[in-house]
């Protein structure tokens, strides 16, 4: 049994494909309504593919915020490309 957690949660999740790669997605779900996830599969449009920075550019006041937050705790993995798309 999971507690909820004391303030809002955001998931920015990037995989190539979200029904092979999103892992624990049926997990994440059950956290509720203090989660809100940001997930993007790259090669799940025949059209141009959009990325894990793509999402951060879409959320950029959501991500500012959080950035400016002292509060705000972030985890960043993913392949070594990452780091220099996302920043």
């Amino acid at each position: 049994h999971c507690t909820q957690p004391s303030r809002p949660l955001y998931l920015f999740f990037g995989c190539r494909f979200l029904a092979k790669d999103f892992y624990y997605a049926d997990e994440w779900r059950v956290i509720g309504s203090q989660l809100t996830v940001f997930a993007k599969g790259s090669r799940d449009s025949d059209q141009s593919r959009l990325y894990l920075a793509d999402i951060v550019r879409e959320q950029t006041v959501l991500f500012c915020t959080l950035l400016n937050n002292p509060d705000a705790t972030f985890y960043v993995a993913g392949n070594s490309k990452l780091p220099a798309s996302i920043k």
